[in-house]
């Protein structure tokens, strides 16, 4: 069985040959709930919720899980500042990288972002450069 932690509603994901089946892993979560623009990863034995938005602010917080159901917070406010639609990748076990994503700015504007962030614990971030050729903010 293969597990899938939804960020809205946590729930697992038995993913089987032709069909899948949903079991609520949690009815609440303890992050601010996410409208839009989280990203989430595997990575090592856990799984990592990283940013988003509540359509009012956006959020620079790293949440953690194991099972799905229990939920720590492991950074606040992580380096690389409050986005929206990044990309979170696992490197095999060794790596996290956060790519790109988008901030809001006065009146509307938004500036997307096209720097690359590592991490191997999910709490202390790296940047790895600012204006990365090829990284792309999604929306």
């Amino acid at each position: 069985m293969h597990t899938l932690f939804v960020a809205s509603n946590v729930a697992r994901c038995a993913l089987l040959p032709l069909a899948a089946s949903w079991v609520q892993a949690a009815a609440r979560s303890r992050w601010t709930p996410r409208l839009a623009g989280r990203t989430t990863v595997s990575y090592g034995a856990a799984t990592f919720l990283v940013g988003g938005t509540n359509g009012t602010a956006a959020f620079n917080d790293v949440w953690q899980t194991k099972d799905g159901s229990m939920w720590a917070l492991i950074n606040a406010n992580a380096s690389f500042g409050p986005r929206t639609g990044a990309c979170l990748i696992a490197y095999g076990d060794s790596v996290m990288m956060l790519l790109g994503g988008q901030k809001r700015l006065g009146g509307g504007a938004v500036q997307y972002l096209h720097d690359v962030w590592t991490s191997v614990d999910g709490c202390e971030w790296r940047c790895c450069g600012r204006r990365i050729r090829g990284v792309f903010a999604t929306t």
